[in-house]
C-alpha cells in the first residue's frame, strides 16, 4: 500500500510540478508581413521592450526585456511573460508616484519594420500600461542587393 501511495505522489508531482500555470501574465505580439509580401528565407528578429519614467524629461529608456527569435513562418505570435518588477528596474525613477511608459523596438538585418501600420504614426506605439503593448507589428523582407 505504501508503494502505491508513493508512486501516486510521484506521478502527481511530475504532472503538476512540470507544467506552467495556465493564467500566467503575458502579452502576445503578433508579427505579420506587409500585404503582398512573402517571408522568403526568413531571418532573425530581436524584440526589446523599453520602460521609462514619464515624469522625468530627456532621459534614456531602460531595456526591460530583450530576446531574439528566428522568424520563418508568419503570422508569428511572440509571447512575452510580464515581469512584475519591470517598474522597479526603470532608471532613473522619480519615486513611488512615478508614471511609467513602455514601448517595443524591433531590430533585424533581414526585415524592415513598419510601425506605421499598427498605430497610425511614425515609430513605436507608446503606452502607460505594459499590458497595452499587445499589438500587431508589420515587417517586410529586405531585398538582397
Amino acid at each position: 500500500m505504501k508503494v502505491c501511495n508513493w508512486v501516486l505522489f510521484v506521478i502527481l508531482l511530475v504532472i503538476f510540478g512540470c507544467t506552467e500555470p495556465e493564467n500566467k501574465d503575458t502579452i502576445d505580439i503578433t508579427i505579420e508581413m506587409i500585404e503582398g509580401s512573402t517571408i522568403g528565407s526568413g531571418g532573425a528578429l530581436t524584440m526589446t521592450i523599453f520602460g521609462y519614467d514619464a515624469n522625468i524629461a530627456d532621459q534614456a529608456a531602460t531595456p526591460l526585456y530583450k530576446e531574439s527569435k528566428e522568424i520563418n513562418k508568419l503570422p508569428f505570435i511572440w509571447e512575452v511573460i510580464i515581469d512584475e518588477k519591470w517598474n522597479q528596474k526603470i532608471e532613473p525613477n522619480s519615486g513611488t508616484k512615478s508614471k511609467f511608459g513602455f514601448y517595443i523596438a524591433l531590430e533585424s538585418k533581414h526585415f524592415r519594420i513598419d510601425y506605421k501600420n499598427t498605430n497610425d504614426g511614425d515609430g513605436p506605439k507608446f503606452v502607460n500600461n505594459v499590458r497595452d503593448l499587445e499589438q500587431v507589428l508589420i515587417i517586410e523582407e529586405m531585398s538582397v542587393q
